[in-house]
């Protein structure tokens, strides 16, 4: 699989797990500030930090960037809560 294959896969999969964490809150009765607390926790991706080497390719582009696109969604909250 190529990196641009790699870097939408982790987009999509960044985009359907904001959407279930929405309806579980949304359902479970959760309020808006745990829900964007989660989502931070989420937009974090630590790497592989130990072995350099081992973070290499396919796998590591999927996480950084579905961690990337939940940071992009935080963002579009922000600018649209701040208007």
């Amino acid at each position: 699989m190529s990196e641009m294959s790699g870097t939408i896969e982790g987009r999509l999969l960044a985009q359907r797990k904001v959407l279930s964490m929405i309806l579980s809150h949304l359902s479970g009765g959760g309020n808006a500030d745990a829900l964007m607390d989660r989502l931070r926790q989420e937009s974090t991706f630590e790497g592989f930090e130990e072995d350099p080497g081992e973070g290499e390719g396919n796998a590591f582009a999927i996480e950084e960037s579905l961690a990337e696109e939940i940071r992009a969604i935080l963002r579009d909250v922000d600018a649209r809560s701040d208007t």
